[in-house]
């Protein structure tokens, strides 16, 4: 359940992205019920949501997933 709402978030997150690709990323803060929170500190994970390798895809966005200790939970594109 829980992969599947990362998946569905990350999907609308690319549709928003879209638009802002000038910004080389974008990084959300959120509780382990999917919440958005504004501040790193109140959150229990954030996500970190960068523009595409054009070496390998020019339409593949790279996100990687942090826990609370800062190590890499998630990666994928």
């Amino acid at each position: 359940m829980r992969l599947k709402f990362i998946f569905l978030t990350v999907i609308s997150w690319f549709t928003g992205l879209m638009g802002y690709a000038q910004a080389g990323r974008m990084i959300y803060y959120l509780k382990d019920s999917g919440a958005l929170v504004s501040t790193k500190d109140s959150a229990d994970y954030w996500m970190e949501v960068t523009l595409p390798d054009t070496s390998i895809s020019k339409f593949l966005y790279v996100v990687r997933e942090y826990g609370k200790n800062g190590r890499v939970r998630l990666q994928t594109t």
